[in-house]
């Protein structure tokens, strides 16, 4: 089955899990794989502990008090969950973290509140099967107007996606090792235990 799914079910993990129980093929990550992934406080977990940079960030749950006298800003504030940007919020006075966090909750009781890293966004797809991976050309995204959310992500003309990237050779395959090691870390994390 080609899988052309995704956020939700298409990308959680649950669409996979249920053809795995029913001995269907598929394209793409295993359902552990996209489980993993999908949960942003275990993935960033994951790759912290195969030290793997990634932004500093705290967790933040319904119900309960967050320090927002203390968390660095400029932040963003996203569902821990979510998937295509939809809820993420770009926090940049701390005057508006409390309420970026309230507003996050309208779409998930559990949010990442990250600390916000300014620079080129690129993505880095990975593909082959077990061991035997190769890392694909990367792309330069440039969206048209503030960040790379759900409008820029779906609405024609409203970012510009280059391929391949405008970067050196060696910041490229050192992009490309990193996304390999990403991919390697959450196949890994299906039989580790994390703890935070």
């Amino acid at each position: 089955t080609f899988l052309a799914l995704h956020g939700g079910v298409g990308e959680d993990g649950s669409l996979q899990a249920f053809f795995d129980l029913s001995g269907v093929k598929y394209t793409g990550s295993p359902s552990e794989g996209c489980a993993l992934a999908m949960d942003k406080c275990v993935s960033k977990a994951l790759l912290r502990s195969e030290g793997i940079l990634t932004a500093d960030w705290a967790i933040a749950r319904k119900g309960e008090p967050f320090d927002t006298a203390h968390f660095p800003v400029p932040c963003v504030v996203k569902p821990n969950s979510g998937g295509s940007s939809i809820g993420v919020i770009i926090v940049r006075e701390r005057e508006e973290l409390a309420r970026a966090i309230e507003d996050g909750f309208a779409y998930e009781d559990v949010l990442i509140v990250e600390e916000y890293i300014s620079g080129m966004e690129l993505s880095a797809g990975v593909m082959g099967t077990g061991d035997e991976i190769t890392a694909l050309p990367l792309i330069e995204i440039i969206p048209k107007h503030g960040f790379y959310d759900y409008q820029h992500k779906y609405q024609a003309g409203w970012t510009e996606e280059i391929v391949p990237a405008r970067i050196s050779p060696e910041r490229t395959a050192q992009v490309q090792d990193l996304a390999m090691k990403t991919y390697r870390a959450l196949k890994l994390g299906v039989y580790a235990r994390i703890d935070f």
